[in-house]
C-alpha cells in the first residue's frame, strides 16, 4: 500500500505535518489550554496577545521539508500518469468492445438481407410457378373447348384427316356422276332427232 493512503498519526508525521500540540504551540496557545477562554481571560490576554501575534506574523512558519514536498509531487505525478494509463485501456476496451458491436450489427444486418433476397426469390419463384400453372389450366380450358365443339360437330381430328384424303376421290366421283347426268339428260329430256 503506498504512503499517501496509510492514515496513522505516525504517517503523517512522517510526511511532514505538524503534531496537534505543535499546531498549538505555534496558534499562540499553550499545551494545556483547551482553546476555550472565558471573557475575563479573553479581555486582558488580548492586549498582551497582539504583539506576539505581530511577532508570529513577521516569523516564519514551520514548513514541511522541500524534499518531502518533492515527494509528494512525485507521488501525485505517479497518480496521474496510472490514472491516465488506467483511463487510457479503459478507453481501448470500450473502443474493442463497440467494434465487436458493430461487426455483430454487420453480420446480423447481413443476414437479415440474405433472408429478405432469398424470401424475395422464393415469393417471385411461387408467382412465375401460379402463372404457369393458370396458363397451364387456361391452355387445357381452351383445348377442352375445342375438342368438345368438334366432337358436337362430327369432326374429329382423324375424321378430318380422313375427309381430307377422301376429298380427291369424292370429287372424281362428283365428275364421273355430273357426266353420268349429262349423258342421261341428253338422251332423256332431250332427245335428238334422228
Amino acid at each position: 500500500m503506498p504512503l499517501h493512503n496509510m492514515d496513522t498519526p505516525r504517517s503523517r508525521w512522517e510526511q511532514g505535518l505538524r503534531p496537534p500540540w505543535v499546531a498549538r504551540l505555534s496558534g499562540g496557545q499553550s499545551p494545556a489550554s483547551s482553546g476555550v477562554e472565558s471573557d475575563t481571560e479573553s479581555s486582558s490576554t488580548e492586549s498582551e496577545r497582539s504583539p506576539a501575534k505581530r511577532l508570529e506574523a513577521r516569523s516564519p512558519r514551520i514548513l514541511p521539508l522541500p524534499s518531502m514536498l518533492q515527494q509528494r509531487i512525485t507521488e501525485i505525478d505517479q497518480q496521474r500518469e496510472e490514472l491516465k494509463i488506467e483511463l487510457q485501456l479503459e478507453i481501448a476496451l470500450l473502443e474493442g468492445e463497440l467494434q465487436e458491436e458493430r461487426n455483430e450489427l454487420r453480420r446480423h444486418t447481413l443476414y437479415l438481407q440474405t433472408l429478405q433476397e432469398e424470401g424475395g426469390q422464393e415469393e417471385t419463384h411461387r408467382q412465375t410457378d401460379r402463372q404457369k400453372v393458370s396458363s397451364a389450366v387456361h391452355t387445357r380450358s381452351i383445348r377442352r373447348k375445342t375438342d368438345r365443339r368438334r366432337q358436337t360437330d362430327g369432326w374429329t381430328v382423324s375424321g378430318a384427316q380422313t375427309e381430307l384424303h377422301s376429298i380427291p376421290s369424292k370429287a372424281s366421283c362428283l365428275q364421273a356422276v355430273c357426266l353420268n347426268l349429262m349423258v342421261w339428260d341428253r338422251r332423256v329430256i332431250w332427245p335428238v332427232h334422228e
